[in-house]
């Protein structure tokens, strides 16, 4: 009898001793988990402040007679990419526009420039780049704005490149477009004040090789010139004559 209560005590003694132990591990694998959390929660932390960090404070900068920039970066789309600038002008509604072509005065209170806009779709982005693509090259005037799409014809948005020189807007003009995308290319003036448009043929050619970095008129030596990568250069008088 002796001998049975002792190893009916031995077993309940292993078996509180059992449960200590399974207590002790589940305790331990708590402990375990609370410090993972707080450790990710560490490194999320320090990686914020770390991005926090590395934001600079942007000091607004006078662009061009009234046009102030609140903030710059990079933006893209597709393959095509380059600096953005957030603009307000004189407290009003503010624009997204390509910082590379910025602001050009055409006259007193008439601007041109090109305005970004986001695409109608959906495409992953490197981290602190917007996703952006041009939307239209725009005419101010006293607060009143005018897409230069609808006062010239044959204008391409990517090709066209144009450029402010003495008052007039110079751009490349695509006109009798075939099937193939061949083309009639032309150097073309746009005059502001009496809305006439000029325009001299140039060659004919595909515009849209991917080869091609198709660059906006120039002024030089008080000249327009206008040059096309493998071809040649054109230049012009002040009057759009041709020289050569």
């Amino acid at each position: 009898m002796r001998i049975i209560v002792y190893l009916l005590c031995l077993i309940m003694l292993g078996a509180c001793t059992g449960d200590r132990h399974r207590g002790a591990l589940d305790s331990s694998a708590i402990e375990d988990s609370i410090t993972m959390a707080e450790q990710v929660d560490s490194i999320q932390t320090a990686d914020s402040l770390k991005i926090i960090a590395a934001r600079k404070v942007f000091k607004p900068y006078n662009l061009v007679n009234g046009f102030t920039v609140i903030d710059t970066g990079y933006y893209g789309s597709g393959t095509l990419e380059g600096y953005y600038a957030i603009v307000k002008k004189e407290g009003q509604a503010t624009d997204t526009i390509h910082l590379g072509m910025g602001v050009k005065e055409i006259s007193k209170g008439n601007y041109l420039y090109l305005r970004l806009c986001r695409p109608n779709y959906q495409e992953e982005m490197a981290f602190g780049t917007l996703h952006l693509q041009p939307g239209e090259y725009i005419i101010t005037s006293n607060g009143r704005e005018v897409p230069f799409t609808t006062l010239v014809n044959d204008f391409d948005l990517y090709r066209s490149n144009p450029n402010v020189i003495n008052g007039k807007i110079y751009f490349w003009q695509y006109t009798d477009k075939q099937s193939n995308k061949i083309c009639k290319i032309n150097a073309s003036e746009y005059n502001p004040k009496t809305k006439e448009i000029r325009r001299h043929y140039l060659f004919t050619d595909n515009p849209d090789k991917v080869e091609l970095h198709i660059w906006a008129p120039q002024q030089k030596n008080g000249n327009i010139v206008f040059y096309w990568h493998g071809h040649s250069e054109w230049t012009f008088t002040p009057d759009f004559k041709l020289l050569k």
